[in-house]
């Protein structure tokens, strides 16, 4: 089955929504009011990473020329997708582009939605994760918070939209002969994705809080050093006795300090002291064969990107896609889910 998708913005959640549909075998045109901006090699190498196996086209539809163009483009597609702003889409009428053509999927990502009092709030990604209760949650207690890097919420925003684009589109229209019309905010992207903090709110009044490198109710759960970086450890209660022999302190198993759970909250600190005491002089390698291999214990390397990009495991998967940015044989990220047997790759 074809696919038709329009992405009109140029933005990174409507970028990586188009992205995705690309990768799967869809035919997108991407929109953009003009050429992008192509400062530094970061720049280009984003650029190629989102738009790469799509037809581009630079076009000022806020002008009437442009505006005839998109709605010939929207109407020969089955999906639109645009990141553009609420006080942009509206009077542009953008979600009504092509509504000439066959009824499509328009899909809108904007901060806060098309409607309710915050709509036309500006954002960015630090806002609104200050806003969705993550800020708060980042960082030592006692210091200032800390926000998430780079492009977390376009992402996931751009995710949760071509899921629904995707399903609306398959599953058929919610009202016959007429556009569907997906609304995602990227504030309730993060609401949806906040994990537990709500319900603990809601059902407990427990507040979450800072607790640095630390699991607010789980240890040892945290990240320590090591001789050569920093590995984190999730060692659940059904791991704790593994996790004394990893350390070489069997006795702690009948420790009263660490009977249990809560004991190894309220000890946290000396647990922490025999461990680092324990694993200073061993490598993050040394530690994962010896955790993983021989006493099964949950524990991983804090990698540095050129090492991420090194890694065994991602290289044997295929993980790494190559590129030509500038001239420059580069690796990007590929899928993050393959169908068995076949690879992902863009319609001809």
């Amino acid at each position: 089955m074809s696919l038709r998708v329009l992405e009109v913005g140029g933005g990174p959640a409507a970028g990586y929504c188009g992205k995705l549909f690309a990768r799967w075998g869809a035919e997108v045109i991407a929109v953009q009011r003009a050429e992008p901006l192509m400062a530094s090699p970061a720049d280009r190498s984003l650029d190629h990473y989102l738009h790469h196996g799509k037809q581009r086209v630079a076009l000022d539809y806020t002008r009437e020329e442009g505006r005839d163009l998109l709605d010939r483009l929207a109407g020969q597609c089955d999906v639109l997708v645009t990141d553009e702003p609420a006080r942009i889409i509206e009077p542009l009428r953008l979600l009504e582009a092509g509504e000439a053509g066959p009824p499509a999927v328009r899909v809108a990502i904007t901060p806060f939605g098309l409607d309710g009092p915050y709509r036309d709030w500006e954002a960015t990604p630090a806002t609104l994760l200050a806003l969705g209760g993550y800020t708060a949650l980042m960082g030592d207690p006692g210091r200032a918070p800390l926000t998430l890097p780079i492009r977390y919420l376009e992402y996931q925003s751009g995710q949760l939209a071509y899921t629904a684009a995707l399903a609306a589109h398959l599953g058929g229209r919610s009202v016959p002969d007429a556009p569907t019309v997906i609304d995602i905010g990227m504030l309730e992207v993060l609401a949806s994705l906040s994990q537990f903090t709500t319900v603990m709110w809601t059902y407990a009044g427990r507040i979450r809080s800072r607790h640095g490198n630390r699991w607010e109710n789980l240890h040892p759960t945290t990240l320590l050093p090591c001789a050569d970086g920093w590995y984190g450890v999730n060692a659940l209660p059904a791991f704790w006795p593994a996790y004394c022999y990893l350390i070489g302190h069997p006795e702690l198993v009948d420790d009263p300090r660490f009977a249990s759970n809560a004991d190894r909250m309220e000890h946290a600190d000396e647990l922490d002291a025999i461990a680092f005491e324990a694993f200073e002089g061993k490598t993050r390698r040394q530690l994962l064969a010896e955790a993983q291999e021989q006493w099964r214990v949950p524990i991983g390397a804090a990698l540095t990107f050129p090492e991420l990009l090194e890694d065994d495991h991602l290289a044997a998967r295929g993980f790494w896609e190559a590129a030509d940015v500038d001239g420059k044989r580069v690796r990007m990220p590929g899928s993050g889910f393959r169908l068995a047997g076949r690879r992902s790759e863009p319609a001809e």
